[in-house]
């Protein structure tokens, strides 16, 4: 079994625990090797069973006495493992000459202070991972510790970030008390939810931490962690939202601020949904990238039709020139020969809903340029884009056509404004 999984037996057996010998004693049993933890003062402070331990009696003295001998003090726990200047939890190695085991030992350190040390007698083999494992265990130790002399329960909140993670990648743990607890503490008695997906790029990355904060108090009752360079946001209710309380202008201008947009799910009630949902908001984000469209607050819905062609694609990738209107092949191909940009002029045009000062923005150009190049492509294509029908072919082919520039790593969507063309403009 992988250091992943053990981490969560580890963590479920934390929260199970009423104190650090039950806890010890549980986690001794998921590593196969039973362990001690010493105070600062070489007195044990838990220890797991030592039932059946052959050939160790200084580890079976130890427990049975309450506390190290001198000899083990000066052989094992060196002054490299006391050294108070030491913040770290770090996991090292060492012999034993009365013995035939090596000892796996980790300071316990909480707040910059050392209290003493987790320490594991290799019995049977280690299981993969465990030097990893190990300062985590170390680290609840600890905690443990500290919770008992204060009378506190501790909620570690990356224990739950790993929670909301396995709910997105579909790693169900229904059995697993930690879990459970997480997400009874965190959601409550929430039945109805909705994702919001925020990308975090390079200029935005070291603020992404203020951008979290943020979002958690213009939203109420939403549960935000920073994964896979997007802000994942679950928002949770005890009834159906009536109101769409997203497209508010705050929010609008926050993210316009740092740059960046929203993708936002439909309402759903069952998180096993959540991997489908996450699965859709990037490929939501994608096709807006793909379109060049410059919203801030995008619906998933709105997108529904154009993620179910590209998501048929990766069944059959040379699906996709079927799939595309003619009449953007045409376009294409005389962007390609007269160095005209009417394919990303009609990509945003039919983008914007067709309002010129809208398509103009995302293009950075003017409105009247935007005129002159859709007047031209209804003549020359002879197209009608007031026909219902005939727009939505020719939005879901624009997105088909930059996904097929994307995937054969061209660009063939024109010149952005070529020389022939402004000249006519002029």
């Amino acid at each position: 079994m992988d250091h992943v999984n053990l981490s969560f037996k580890v963590l479920d057996a934390f929260y199970a625990a009423a104190d650090v010998e039950e806890f010890i004693e549980a986690t001794s049993v998921i590593i196969g090797n039973p362990m001690i933890v010493v105070g600062s003062g070489f007195k044990l402070l838990a220890s797991s069973s030592t039932e059946g331990l052959e050939g160790a009696d200084f580890w079976t003295d130890a427990v049975q006495n309450g506390a190290f001998s001198g000899k083990l003090i000066d052989e094992v726990l060196t002054d490299h493992c006391w050294d108070m200047h030491i913040t770290t939890n770090e996991p090292y190695e060492r012999d034993h000459t009365d013995g035939p085991y090596k000892w796996l030992i980790s300071k316990l350190v909480f707040r910059g202070q050392l209290y003493g040390t987790v320490v594991i007698l290799e019995v049977n083999p280690m299981p993969a991972g465990i030097w990893k494992l190990l300062p985590l265990i170390s680290n609840l130790v600890v905690k443990l510790l500290f919770a008992q002399r204060e009378n506190i329960i501790f909620i570690d909140n990356r224990s739950q970030e790993t929670v909301f993670t396995d709910l997105l990648l579909g790693n169900e743990h229904p059995d697993s008390p930690f879990h459970n607890r997480v997400l009874s503490d965190k959601l409550g008695d929430a039945k109805y939810f909705q994702l919001l997906t925020v990308p975090i790029h390079d200029k935005i990355r070291e603020n992404s931490g203020n951008l979290r904060h943020t979002f958690e108090s213009l939203l109420r009752d939403c549960w935000v962690i920073f994964y896979e360079g997007h802000l994942q946001i679950l928002r949770y209710f005890p009834s159906r939202p009536e109101d769409d309380l997203l497209k508010t202008d705050q929010l609008t201008d926050v993210l316009k601020a740092y740059g960046t947009v929203l993708c936002c799910s439909d309402i759903f009630m069952e998180l096993t949904d959540l991997p489908r949902i996450y699965g859709q908001a990037l490929r939501t984000l994608k096709i807006l990238r793909l379109l060049g469209n410059n919203e801030v607050v995008i619906s998933q819905s709105e997108y529904r039709f154009l993620d179910m062609v590209l998501s048929a694609v990766d069944y059959d990738p040379a699906a996709l020139d079927g799939l595309l209107d003619s009449r953007i092949k045409e376009i294409r191909q005389y962007d390609k020969e007269n160095g005209t940009d009417y394919f990303r002029t009609l990509c945003a045009y039919l983008q914007s809903k067709e309002i010129c000062s809208a398509a103009a923005q995302r293009l950075f150009t003017h409105r009247n340029t935007i005129l002159y190049r859709i007047g031209r492509i209804k003549e020359l294509f002879h197209i009608d884009l007031d026909a219902s029908d005939t727009w939505f072919r020719l939005l879901y082919s624009c997105a088909i056509a930059a996904y097929m520039d994307e995937i054969s790593g061209c660009n063939t969507a024109g010149s952005g404004g070529g020389e022939r063309e402004s000249l006519k403009e002029k």
